[in-house]
């Protein structure tokens, strides 16, 4: 009787990615430790706790990134939910202009490198992965930009208490 995990390495129809691709999409998922770290020095302890989670269960998936597995449902899930939380925040709180115009041009870039990493993937294009992982960088700065508004919102409050 053959076990599970050796029918897994076996079986390549499961395999959404061979590990000499999937090993940076490992690497680029850690980018979101990134702006962990500023929101932790930010005390923004949620934030923080969340982009951990997000980037492990994230990596967790990459390195054995199979269709049918548990780890691809939790990290749909988790960066759904992690998407969710940055949007509506940016949303509801981005209000410096700078930080509007890179928010919503970033959004952008996002959008269009996770479309066509999916369009060039279902091509069976060798360089999707390319597009995902620039998607990675591209949300790792957009969490970046949410993050450092609160910073910039708490001077900005603070010189305005001063003024009062």
């Amino acid at each position: 009787m053959q076990s599970t995990r050796s029918k897994c390495v076996n079986d390549t129809s499961d395999v959404i990615t061979p590990w000499n691709t999937s090993r940076w999409l490992v690497c680029s998922s850690f980018l979101f430790v990134i702006p962990s770290i500023h929101a932790f020095y930010l005390r923004m302890y949620f934030f923080s706790i969340l982009l951990l989670i997000t980037s492990g269960i994230s990596a967790n998936h990459w390195r054995n990134a199979l269709f049918n597995s548990w780890r691809r449902t939790i990290d749909l899930y988790v960066a759904k939910i992690s998407f969710v939380v940055f949007l509506i925040d940016g949303i509801m709180y981005i209000q410096y202009t700078p930080y509007l115009y890179i928010a919503y041009i970033n959004l952008a870039a996002i959008t269009y490198c996770y479309y066509h990493s999916n369009t060039l993937y279902l091509a069976k294009s060798p360089s999707w992965y390319k597009y995902h992982i620039m998607f990675h960088m591209c949300v790792a700065y957009e969490q970046m930009v949410v993050i450092d508004n609160h910073r910039i919102r708490s001077i900005h409050m603070i010189d305005y208490e001063k003024l009062i």
